[in-house]
């Protein structure tokens, strides 16, 4: 019987399947969150739980869509989620236009780099081999688990 353990096939060790640019994406588009976590923190906003609550459901709905982006192929989370960064990209824009970064430099800075961040991720998931990866069929099982 132990000899029969020892001798089994071993399983084949798990490789990602995932292009190495939907990865990055993924690393870039998280990272880009924690500093834009930061940013918000340090800003003088006056919390409650209202804006608390909000901004929970907020962000468990990007990480959900980044999540169906990275990891099952889900081209409409793809697209949706660049229409976001466009349509904050452009609010950014008009902050900057108004004059609130010349008060809150610190807020500026951690801003361009999210927004560096997430140009650059942007650019990954839709070049080199990411867009042959989002046309081949959905990954198999339930979207969610």
């Amino acid at each position: 019987m132990l000899l029969k353990f020892w001798n089994a096939p071993q399983p084949r060790k798990m490789t990602s399947l995932r292009p190495n640019n939907v990865r990055q994406f993924e690393l870039l588009i998280y990272l880009a969150a924690a500093t834009e976590i930061v940013s918000l923190a340090s800003q003088d906003i006056p919390w409650n739980w209202a804006i608390i609550s909000a901004t929970a459901i907020y962000a468990s709905f990007i990480v959900t869509l980044i999540w169906l982006t990275a990891h099952r192929k889900q081209n409409w989370a793809r697209w949706y989620l660049f229409v976001l960064f466009l349509l904050g990209f452009f609010a950014e824009d008009s902050s900057m236009l108004g004059g609130y970064y010349r008060e809150h430099q610190a807020a500026g800075i951690l801003d361009f780099i999210v927004v560096t961040l997430e140009s650059v991720a942007y650019y990954l998931v839709f070049t080199g081999d990411s867009p042959a990866w989002f046309r081949r069929p959905p990954s198999e099982g339930p979207i969610f688990f």
